[in-house]
């Protein structure tokens, strides 16, 4: 009977302990819940201003029926201009390759940004996403990738063309 009560108790201890600490987190995500949110919007509207210099006022827009799985959002400047986050993976890549374009309303590339890229080779960061400043849907493809990391450059060339394919998509044209 004993070992019976004993079994009891260290039930009702260990449950005690789980509400205590479930309690415990629950008061500190109320806290820190609002400061990791704007924390998190702060960085997307500075990506945003970022790919689209001049532009400060972005609302999301839904994606459209067939948006490319590698879109995660896409706002709207005032000025008719397209804000699109991606987030593509090469054949070889550890993670995830977060990028985001800027397109004018004219439906050219006048910014973008390498938001996340896990692999060690940087395959230019900082200079090879520039090399597409300047692009349209139609010349884009013409950009060459980067030597010696021919798949990320080539997962980022992808996620540029599916930037300028849900853009096509938003403004009334069709998927290809």
């Amino acid at each position: 009977m004993k070992k019976l009560n004993d079994k009891v108790k260290s039930i009702i201890v260990l449950t005690l302990i789980c509400l205590i600490v479930t309690g415990v987190l629950a008061v500190t995500n109320s806290f820190t819940s609002p400061v990791i949110e704007k924390s998190r919007a702060v960085k997307v509207k500075n990506s945003l201003m970022a790919v689209l210099p001049g532009s400060s006022n972005f609302s999301e827009v839904e994606l459209p029926e067939g948006a490319p799985s590698t879109v995660k959002a896409v706002y709207k400047a005032d000025d008719g201009s397209y804000a699109v986050v991606l987030g593509t993976m090469s054949s070889y890549s550890s993670g995830e390759m977060g990028v985001t374009c800027g397109i004018s309303a004219h439906g050219e590339l006048v910014g973008v940004t390498l938001t996340s890229y896990r692999e060690s080779k940087d395959f230019g960061k900082d200079t090879y996403p520039k090399t597409y400043i300047g692009v349209n849907e139609n010349t884009y493809a013409d950009v060459d990738t980067f030597a010696g990391v021919t798949y990320s450059s080539n997962a980022f060339k992808k996620a540029i063309g599916d930037a300028f394919a849900v853009v096509r998509l938003l403004k009334g044209g069709e998927a290809q």
